[in-house]
């Protein structure tokens, strides 16, 4: 039996799907699946993780030949499997040493093949940090992408659903009702989305350098494009609760209510495109300027 195989079988015996699993070991989805069909190796730190979860030992979960829950039987391992045991062995063992008479914990090996394993804990300087790899970095910017749209265009319909508020008639109140339950169930949605990187947002992170080239290079790319709609963004706010009011003819009612509602419609647009833009620009800045990240969102604390 395959390390795979038996990964997918503790996995199944634990009532887990591939992403409960993912969650449990902060990593993504795709890397449980890559583990299970053998295509990837965990590095040592979600196999101590894998063995407390499951009840297992490394020995069972890393010998090839070796059932389940069993000693009897055939124990012979290839000499491959015997030198990744014993080289998982010796990284377990040595994940504390004696410095100087204290104890220094030792950060887990980083596997560079294993790009989906983005949360890999490191020490710079005395302070706990994340590694995040290229593809991790990427599966996260594509996440935030995801529910920022979703963000945006709740709070665009639930702004622009006041047009309605407007109209005189019953049917004017039912679609702002119906409008803004709808933006409020697109937030609640937002909230309760599978997030495997949440971790991302709390602790310090460590971008390997050819991450943070590429990543920034997308930055600067699409830094113009964000700046330009964002500005859109502003306009139309300002002119749908600035403008329209002035905009009203006197003494023509009839036309108070369309103007008001364009207004309220126009600024609608306006926060979509600016929340859009802010979550965008928001998620490349932690991955790039962690550190000035963390300092202002402490001293907002």
């Amino acid at each position: 039996m395959t390390f795979g195989e038996k990964l997918q079988r503790l996995r199944k015996e634990a009532g887990l799907s591939q992403e409960e699993l993912a969650g449990q070991l902060h990593v993504s989805r795709q890397a449980v699946s890559k583990w299970e069909r053998n295509e990837s190796y965990p590095e040592t730190e979600k196999l101590i993780r894998m063995g407390t979860l499951f009840g297992v030992t490394l020995d069972e979960l890393l010998q090839e030949t070796r059932e389940l829950g069993k000693n009897a039987g055939s124990t012979e391992v290839t000499e491959e499997r015997e030198e990744e045991l014993s080289m998982v062995n010796r990284q377990v063992e040595g994940e504390s040493s004696m410095v100087n008479g204290q104890v220094e914990e030792k950060p887990p090996t980083v596997n560079r093949q294993e790009n989906e394993s983005s949360q890999t804990e490191c020490r710079e300087s005395g302070k706990i940090c994340l590694t995040v790899s290229l593809a991790s970095a990427e599966d996260f910017l594509t996440l935030q992408k995801k529910k920022t749209e979703r963000t945006a265009v709740a709070a665009g319909v639930m702004l622009g659903s006041l047009a309605f508020s407007f109209l005189d008639a019953d049917l004017g109140v039912i679609l702002f009702l119906l409008c803004f339950i709808a933006g409020m169930v697109l937030v609640f949605s937002v909230r309760f989305m599978d997030d495997p990187y949440q971790r991302l947002w709390n602790v310090p992170l460590r971008l390997e350098s050819e991450t943070r080239e590429k990543i920034r290079k997308e930055y600067e790319e699409r830094k113009g494009r964000n700046t330009f709609w964002n500005l859109i963004g502003i306009i139309l706010i300002a002119a749908g609760l600035l403008i329209c009011p002035l905009l009203i003819p006197a003494e023509q009612e009839p036309f108070d209510t369309i103007v008001m509602g364009a207004g309220m419609i126009l600024a609608g647009a306006g926060v979509y495109f600016c929340a859009c833009m802010s979550g965008w620009r928001r998620a490349y800045q932690l991955l790039l300027f962690n550190e000035n990240f963390h300092n202002r969102k402490g001293k907002r604390r």
